[in-house]
Formats: structure tokens, C-alpha cells, sequence
């Protein structure tokens, strides 16, 4: 489980940290190069 503070971003109108809901793609590997990269789908509500 990803932790929630990985999902927020500053919201200038409410001047606060929020979480936006939707799916975000999470890679992981030794390098950038796609052959290195493991990918999965998070979706947030």
C-alpha cells in the first residue's frame, strides 16, 4: 500500500496539501530504461 502524502499536491486555493483522486502509473528500476522499469496502476478514490 502506497502512502497517501505520495498522492498530494499543493491546492493554491484551499492553501493546503490534498490528494486528487484518479489512476497514477508507479515505476520502479535500476535505470529509466524501459527494459529496467516494473510498472503498476494505482487508483485513488
Amino acid at each position: 500500500m502506497m502512502p497517501r502524502p505520495s498522492f498530494e499536491f499543493w491546492d493554491a486555493k484551499s492553501n493546503s496539501m490534498k490528494v486528487v483522486p484518479g489512476s497514477y502509473e508507479v515505476m520502479v528500476g535500476s535505470s529509466s530504461a524501459d527494459k529496467d522499469l516494473k510498472t503498476i496502476t494505482v487508483k485513488i478514490r
